[in-house]
């Protein structure tokens, strides 16, 4: 035999193997799914390490929580209020709110990129976790600028364009 067996699982079929991990102290390692979380999490190569969540979360957590239609999401917590935590995927601009605790059914401890273990406790992970929690506006300006930007360079690219074959008639 040769090769990674690997098999893919819906989450929920999961839950009671992952619950028990968890539960027990141990780490839950499943591969990312969706790009909320890009840059830092890719749609099915990266894996993500789940341990327990000791409460109370703070701002830059990742839970892992269920929404109210079942559905399993890993997002950054960027506000904690009174009556629960609003959390937004890193490559998104909608928050979510309110995530109570007992949604929650992990956190995220680490993960892997690359064959490469990252600690949500490394200093390069926790300035991109600021700069991810802090900054979201500047990037979405940035963002809207540039493609703004483009609109416009291109129309006047598509006008210029006409304006010289005109001229060549």
């Amino acid at each position: 035999m040769s090769g990674n067996k690997s098999r893919e699982f819906s989450i929920n079929k999961l839950r009671t193997v992952m619950d028990s991990v968890i539960n027990t102290g141990g780490e839950f390692k499943m591969i990312s799914r969706g790009t909320s979380m890009l840059p830092m999490l890719r749609d099915g190569v990266d894996t993500v390490v789940v341990v327990k969540a000791n409460t109370p979360l703070k701002i830059g957590d990742v839970p892992l929580y269920i929404r109210e239609n079942g559905e399993y999401v890993l997002h950054r917590i960027i506000k904690v209020r009174k009556d629960g935590y609003v959390l937004r995927g890193d490559n998104q601009t909608v928050s979510e709110y309110p995530i109570c605790e007992n949604q929650i059914v992990g956190v995220l401890t680490a993960y892997i990129k690359d064959g490469k273990r990252i600690e949500c406790t490394d200093l390069k992970y926790r300035i991109y976790a600021f700069y991810v929690v802090h900054f979201m506006y500047f990037r979405l300006f940035y963002k809207k600028s540039m493609r703004l930007a483009r609109r416009i360079f291109g129309k006047m690219k598509r006008v210029i364009k006409r304006i010289i074959l005109a001229e060549r008639k």
